[in-house]
């Protein structure tokens, strides 16, 4: 290609983030995140939020789905501030995301956000500022589509270096597994992953509930003592399905929340 030559793929991609920047500098600062949103963000990204076609944006990398909840809502908003002021790269995105941050204030930005998060209409997935890291461990509160690979390196009387690989995915919007493994026909061995948490050492609702399927598939019989880490409860069910939950309690954790914590777990619902 000679200099001077533009291909259609990159005349489309420029005008589409010529088109973002007019729009934002066309126009005093708007008053909302939706007019925001219209004049710098609607060309890529489209009016409802699905992402432009191929054939306005003029490049092939996948625009996201801001309706797709799964997606919509893992990442705090500190996180979509980043990519709107600094650009796609600064995240690890593509570089067709521009940087809004010499057009925007940071109050436009976060209303632009504010804007984008109403795509997702599901109200039950938990918000992205939710996924705090846990205080013992090193991993978010709830998992996102990825593969994490980590590698450790030990030294001394028997140095060693350990690979592991995580395939992490988010099956829904609040979901809670039991994985359970019969021990004899009154007792079960059990691991549960709550949902917005992780692994915990117990769940008395998750222990009734695994030892009525126990019954009702055969493979245990009432009462059903449930083993789990944070220690065994014995469940008595009954010919009506009425349950009966025996075991001992202890306060493990105890913390204090501010009111904007409060406030964000009552909007997420």
């Amino acid at each position: 290609m000679r200099a001077g030559e533009r291909t259609p793929r990159a005349i489309a991609a420029l005008a589409c983030w010529l088109a973002a920047l007019a729009g934002v500098s066309a126009q005093s600062p708007p008053a909302s995140g939706e007019a925001i949103y219209r004049s710098a963000c609607l060309t890529c990204h489209g009016p409802d939020g699905r992402g432009s076609p191929r054939a306005v944006v003029g490049f092939a990398t996948p625009l996201p789905d801001f309706t797709d909840c799964a997606f919509a809502s893992a990442e705090a908003d500190i996180d979509w501030f980043s990519v709107v002021h600094e650009g796609g790269p600064v995240r690890g995105l593509a570089r067709h995301m521009p940087a809004f941050g010499d057009a925007l204030s940071d109050a436009d930005i976060d209303a632009a956000v504010a804007y984008l998060r109403r795509f997702c209409a599901n109200r039950a997935w938990p918000a992205g500022d939710l996924n705090l890291p846990r205080a013992f461990f090193t991993e978010k509160a709830f998992p996102e589509n990825e593969v994490v690979y980590t590698t450790a390196i030990g030294r001394g009387a028997e140095p060693f270096v350990g690979n592991e690989v995580v395939y992490e995915r988010r099956l829904g919007a609040r979901n809670q597994i039991e994985a359970v493994v019969p021990v004899d026909p009154h007792r079960v061995r059990m691991r549960v992953w709550e949902r917005g948490v992780g692994e915990t050492q117990a769940c008395g609702s998750g222990a009734c509930a695994v030892a009525v399927a126990a019954i009702a598939d055969g493979t245990c019989a009432s009462p059903v003592t449930v083993e789990m880490p944070g220690g065994d409860v014995e469940v008595g069910v009954d010919d009506a399905l009425a349950l009966t939950l025996t075991g001992t309690a202890q306060r493990v954790y105890t913390a204090d929340l501010d009111a904007e914590l409060l406030a964000r777990l009552e909007r997420a619902g």
